[in-house]
């Protein structure tokens, strides 16, 4: 172990080749003013759109038996999102159709042929609303997928018809929560992006530099960056385009490798880095409806109908803490309890309560460490003196030295106890992953 630690000491050690336009870090780091006065724009996109395919194998030789298969998809799809500082609203529909067909002789006197459609419409409505620009907001959605599907199979052998085989599903899940919090919890990664946007700018050493205005226009469009792939087959040509018109320096006077290099970061590993708190409660229904339906129409006395149905209240409390200390250093903490309450059967209920503390460490793309501990206990009504418990901490580190050294090391530890009545039954694991690549030699000729 002392030699690997030597070795991995002696290759930072080495002397590595640099450039100019390196950029590693933040160069107020302490600073963390931006983040606590960083407001979300008001954006949104919708998008609506016809994904529509089709496959087909057709086989017919000598020594065996034709074949034919085909497969059909139509599948229309709308989105829609949109977000402010009072209001985030989210709402999707669509529908998804499958048709499949299948034929074979698998010899002169016997044939199969198989028929399937497959029908599905989900829907998703969802929305966080803050009262008159407040901490205080109210949350609800309503999500459902209605499914319907049909199979046909038939077999026929020396003209006889050995099986003739109907299968019927239909199923709707459905989902209905409302809720009441207080508290602000802003994603900050599109300012941590932009500082980075500023940093990298630095370096080129040109005479324009950016200014606050600049930094709080790049944060803003960095937050909008994601519409631009729900509305161009090149997002990022498109988002460049206005990142130019939006910030002062002048994109355009920059030569190709420049400009390689600025927009590059976009691609830095800066992790997920949040800020603020909220806590909140929620009321959830769950609802789920099934039927199912097989019949042989050879044999009358082979079928089958089954339906079944379940309802569930989820009473759930929770409460997120993000602080940023740094432009580096992020420490977090989420806690939710839900409860499970089956209204059909109030011996089937169970508690959830899971814990995560969070810690991450980054100089952007160059050193990541990301540490989590996860601490989940259930406990169900329905098995006397039962419950469940699973403690688990992971470790995640990146470091790499640009064209010289990198290595990754993944580390998790996790326990679980079971108990049951009088039984219980305890675990351990621990699992790890770790790599590294170190360069001798990399040149062009």
């Amino acid at each position: 172990m002392r030699k690997l630690l030597f070795g991995v000491i002696v290759c930072l050690c080495l002397p590595v080749q640099t450039f100019a336009q390196e950029s590693v870090g933040f160069s107020e780091p302490d600073n963390i003013q931006p983040l606590l006065d960083y407001r979300l724009p008001e954006w949104g996109y919708t998008n609506f759109y016809l994904d529509f395919s089709t496959d087909g194998s057709f086989t017919n030789r000598e020594s065996d038996a034709p074949n034919d298969d085909v497969l059909i998809s139509l599948s229309p799809q709308y989105l829609r999102y949109k977000e402010s500082e009072s209001r985030i609203s989210n709402a999707s529909a669509g529908l998804l159709l499958n048709y499949d067909s299948f034929e074979t002789n698998e010899s002169e006197i016997t044939e199969e042929h198989q028929r399937g459609i497959d029908i599905r419409l989900p829907f998703n409505l969802s929305e966080k609303l803050y009262k008159d620009n407040s901490d205080i907001f109210f949350t609800g959605s309503l999500f459902g997928i209605l499914d319907f599907e049909r199979d046909y199979e038939r077999f026929i052998e020396d003209g006889i018809w050995k099986r003739e085989n109907i299968h019927r599903d239909r199923g709707f899940l459905g989902f209905l929560s409302i809720g009441l919090g207080y508290g602000r919890l802003r994603n900050v990664n599109p300012l941590i992006r932009s500082l980075r946007l500023s940093e990298r700018y630095q370096t080129l050493q040109t005479s324009q530099q950016f200014n606050n205005g600049d930094i709080v226009n790049a944060s803003e469009l960095f937050t909008q960056q994601y519409r631009y792939s729900q509305a161009y087959d090149r997002p990022m040509k498109y988002f460049w385009q206005d990142m130019n018109n939006v910030i002062s320096p002048d994109l355009n006077q920059l030569n190709p490798y420049d400009l390689f290099y600025l927009t590059d970061v976009a691609s830095e590993n800066i992790g997920q880095r949040l800020e603020g708190w909220e806590i909140g409660v929620e009321l959830d229904l769950r609802y789920n409806v099934s039927h199912h339906y097989r019949r042989n129409k050879l044999l009358s006395t082979e079928e089958s109908n089954i339906s079944s149905s379940e309802l569930e209240l989820q009473p759930n409390m929770y409460i997120r803490w993000y602080k940023n200390f740094t432009l580096r250093h992020q420490l977090g903490f989420e806690s939710a309890y839900r409860y499970y309450y089956d209204l059909k059967n109030s011996d089937f209920n169970e508690h959830s309560l899971t814990s995560e503390l969070s810690w991450l460490y980054t100089i952007t793309d160059r050193f990541i460490t990301n540490t989590i501990f996860l601490y989940r206990y259930n406990k169900n009504d329905y098995v006397p003196s039962s419950y469940y418990h699973l403690g688990r901490l992971g470790v995640n580190l990146n470091y790499f030295i640009e064209n010289k050294l990198s290595f990754f090391v993944n580390a998790r530890y996790s326990t679980q106890k079971i108990v049951e009545t009088n039984e219980s039954l305890l675990s351990r694991n621990f699992n790890f992953s770790a790599g590294l690549r170190y360069y001798f030699k990399r040149e062009l000729f």
